[in-house]
Order: structure tokens, then sequence, then C-alpha cells
């Protein structure tokens, strides 16, 4: 569906039950996705070794992996971000993300070498519905994209 909608790309990851990459559901859905560019989502997080996976993620196909580095968030892992860029040599994109925010993206980037990043640039605000049913009681905060923290992102990296 993808495809025929003509988007530039994907994002998906599948691992087995033991947590390592499903190398060969990976392959098929790269072979039936082409020419889109794939990013491996946050799978690799969830995998006994990382560096293991990333060899297996270039193999499959993948253009770039989204990972927190094996962290809650992308700050908490630099120290494995940056050693999956400086193991990735520019064969594929390590795309920090989860937590990555105005006030930490440039020490993430200064720090692992990463040179594309991923952020919800989201702000928690008062639900504004009118109508809610008392029985569901999950429905939580509302989140929406943040257009100030988003553009200061942008002007940080371009300033580097």
């Amino acid at each position: 569906m993808c495809k025929e909608l003509l988007c530039d790309g994907i994002s998906i990851g599948i691992s087995k039950q033991d947590g390592t990459i499903d190398i060969e559901r990976m392959k098929r859905i790269a072979a039936i996705a082409y020419p889109m560019e794939l990013t491996c989502n946050r799978v690799i997080d969830a995998v006994p070794n990382p560096f293991e996976a990333l060899e297996q993620i270039i193999d499959c196909g993948f253009h770039r992996i989204l990972t927190s580095g094996k962290a809650a968030t992308a700050p908490e892992g630099m120290d494995i971000l940056k050693q999956l860029v400086q193991q990735a040599d520019g064969r594929i994109s390590i795309m920090p993300g989860a937590g990555v925010k105005s006030n930490n993206i440039k020490e993430i980037a200064a720090v692992t070498g990463a040179y594309e990043f991923h952020t919800s640039a989201r702000k928690a605000v008062a639900n504004t519905v009118s109508y809610s049913n008392p029985k569901v009681t999950d429905a939580g905060n509302m989140y929406i994209a943040d257009e100030e923290e988003l553009h200061k992102i942008v002007a940080i990296l371009n300033a580097e």
C-alpha cells in the first residue's frame, strides 16, 4: 500500500521470539518495499547484541536504524549510539530517537556522530474533547507536536 501511495519509505522491524533480528522476514519486506527507503525501527533496542544486529540489518538492505542505544532514551544510550555510528562507518545511518529535544540534541550529535535524528517534539496539552465516556478511564494525556520546539531543534542542527 505504501508503494502504491508513492511513500518515500517505511519504518519496520521484526524480531524472533529469542529477541534476535528476523533476518528472513526483514529481507522479504525489503524486497517487497523496494525502491522505498527502509528504516529499521527500535527493534534493535530489544536485541541481545546490537552490534551483531547492526550487521544483520545492513545485510537486509535497510537505509537507517532508529534507536535509543538500548536505553529508555537516546541521551541515556549515547555510549552505545556512538559505538553503533562508528561500526556503521557510513554504510547505514544510525538515527537517535526517544527523548531527543532541543536541550540535548547538540550533545547527542557531538557525542554520537549521528547526522539524522528522530523527535516527536511533543508537548502535553489539556484534553479539549467536550464528551468523554465515564466508563473509559484510560484516555490519558493529549499530545501535540510543539512547533516552537521543532523550530529550535532545526535551528540547532542548521547551526552545526
